[in-house]
C-alpha cells in the first residue's frame, strides 16, 4: 500500500469531512464521509470545482474565506451548509496547504457536523426559558416562604401547565387536607 492509499484509507475511517482543495477551487482529494453529504462518490468530487458541489446556496456560505486561506490563515468557523441530507451545521477548519515558504497552492478542508449539539443548545435554551417561566408564575410569601394561594399565582401556573404540555406533576396530599379528612 502506497502513502497516498494509506492516507485515504484513514480519512475514510473518520467520521468528519475531509478534503483537499487547489487554488483554483478544484478538489484533489476527498474522504468518504465528504461525499455522502453530497450524494457522490469521492471519485465523482475529485477534479470538480467547488462551486459545482456545494452549489451557488453552498458556495456562497464559503467563498469569502477562499482568500483568506489562501494567503496563508489557517480558519476556524461555523457554517450551515445546505447538503444532500439538508442544512447541516458544520464546524470547519481551513488548513492552507504551502507549495513553498510563502506561497499556498490550496488547502485541507476538516469538518465536523455539530447539528445535533446545535439542537441540544436549542433544547436547553427552551428548557432554561420554561423554567424561568414557571419560577415567574409562582409567588411565594417573602416572610415565610410559602406558596401564595391568590388567584393570580393560581392563573399563572393554569396558563403555563396548558401551555407546557409535557408538564408532569406528581399528586399527593397536602397537610391542610389530611387534617380534615
Amino acid at each position: 500500500m502506497d502513502s497516498m492509499e494509506m492516507i485515504q484509507h484513514l480519512a475514510n475511517s473518520l467520521s468528519i469531512l475531509i478534503c483537499f482543495v487547489d487554488k483554483d477551487e478544484i478538489y484533489r482529494f476527498v474522504n468518504n464521509e465528504y461525499g455522502k453529504y453530497f450524494e457522490m462518490s469521492p471519485e465523482e468530487i475529485t477534479d470538480k470545482k467547488i462551486f459545482e458541489v456545494l452549489g451557488k446556496q453552498g458556495y456562497s456560505k464559503i467563498k469569502d474565506k477562499i482568500p483568506l486561506v489562501l494567503s496563508g490563515r489557517e480558519l476556524k468557523f461555523e457554517v450551515d451548509m445546505p447538503t444532500a441530507i439538508g442544512v447541516r451545521t458544520l464546524f470547519a477548519r481551513y488548513v492552507p496547504h504551502f507549495e513553498s515558504k510563502e506561497k499556498t497552492d490550496g488547502w485541507w478542508v476538516l469538518a465536523e457536523d455539530i447539528s445535533h449539539v446545535k439542537e441540544l443548545e436549542k433544547e436547553k435554551e427552551k428548557a432554561l426559558s420554561e423554567n424561568q417561566t414557571l419560577k415567574n408564575s409562582i409567588t411565594v410569601c417573602a416572610d415565610c416562604g410559602e406558596f401564595l394561594n391568590d388567584s393570580a399565582s393560581i392563573d399563572r401556573l393554569n396558563k403555563f401547565i396548558s401551555e407546557n404540555e409535557k408538564s408532569d406533576f406528581k399528586e399527593g396530599i397536602c397537610d391542610h387536607c389530611i387534617k380534615c379528612k
